[in-house]
């Protein structure tokens, strides 16, 4: 590379590495974009997904409500803002906001179970990812209980959206979103 009068001369055959890394978790605004990538990679790759609307301010306010021993993360909020269920992530679909009180109510007997733990989304095994009051993810399973911590919900909403643009996943009917082989 050679700068020449504020221009950047790039040889045949390569690319400058840009990296744009960001401190700290994804601002409302750049979840709320992130969600409209995965959304437009849906339609694009996987028209057979029938997506939730938006939930209400009312329905979010409903779910606030009944969670009166822990708090609903923005991650969350943002979630169900994009989509109220529906949406998959990898074999799992998102809960609406009315099904995760249903599932969180349910799950409440389980002795596994913790109260700082708030289901966001769910598979046909039983299985499910679930988000802590800090905003952490971690898997469920019906029989081990906890997984091992994940991250945030915005990294790994933002992870799977760079996964779906960088073209290493497909919709596969019947199964959700996979890796490509």
């Amino acid at each position: 590379h050679c700068i020449m009068a504020g221009i950047i001369e790039v040889s045949k055959g390569s690319m400058p590495t840009i990296h744009n890394t960001r401190e700290g978790d994804m601002s409302s605004e750049e979840l709320g974009q992130c969600l409209l990538d995965v959304k437009s990679w849906l339609q694009t790759h996987a028209s057979a997904v029938k997506l939730g609307d938006a939930a209400s301010d009312s329905e979010i306010e409903s779910l606030k409500s009944k969670l009166s021993d822990t708090s609903l993360p923005p991650a969350v909020q943002g979630l169900l803002r994009a989509c109220n269920g529906g949406l998959p992530l990898f074999d799992f679909i998102t809960l609406s906001a009315a099904d995760i009180a249903a599932v969180r109510e349910q799950s409440i007997s389980s002795p596994k179970w913790r109260a700082d733990l708030l289901p966001v989304a769910s598979n046909p095994d039983g299985g499910g990812l679930l988000v802590l009051a800090d905003g952490r993810i971690r898997s469920w399973d019906g029989d081990e209980g906890l997984g091992a911590a994940e991250g945030t919900l915005e990294g790994y909403l933002e992870s799977y959206r760079n996964r779906m643009l960088a073209g290493k996943l497909e919709y596969v009917e019947g199964c959700g979103i996979m890796e490509l082989a």
